[in-house]
């Protein structure tokens, strides 16, 4: 179980710190200033980090696990949004994230 919790957790901080860098960088659509900017790039390049760690995950775990278990880069999300981004949370999404944990670690366990 161990070894599926560490595989969960690495795809989903790579993935969930991606997307916070990519917001961070993104001032609006022109793609040229996206392509130079540090944080964004580097979000794409984690965001990507993602997919062979979860693809060599799959040599140890089931996909069934696997999948849901990457929900929690959702979580991550959440939490980095609000912390790093200072974005405001509701009760409903408090209350989303607690059910979000508690089906992960049904389906890991």
């Amino acid at each position: 179980m161990m070894l599926e919790l560490t595989f969960i957790l690495m795809t989903s901080l790579l993935l969930s710190t991606g997307n916070i860098l990519q917001k961070m960088g993104n001032k609006g659509f022109d793609f040229e200033k996206l392509i130079k900017d540090r944080a964004w790039l580097t979000g794409c390049i984690l965001a990507f980090l993602s997919f062979p760690v979860m693809i060599l995950a799959l040599n140890f775990m089931n996909i069934s696990v696997l999948q849901p278990g990457s929900t929690l880069n959702l979580v991550l999300t959440l939490i980095l949004g609000r912390l790093i981004l200072g974005e405001r949370l509701t009760t409903k999404e408090y209350v989303g994230i607690l059910l979000m944990i508690v089906g992960v670690l049904c389906v890991v366990a």
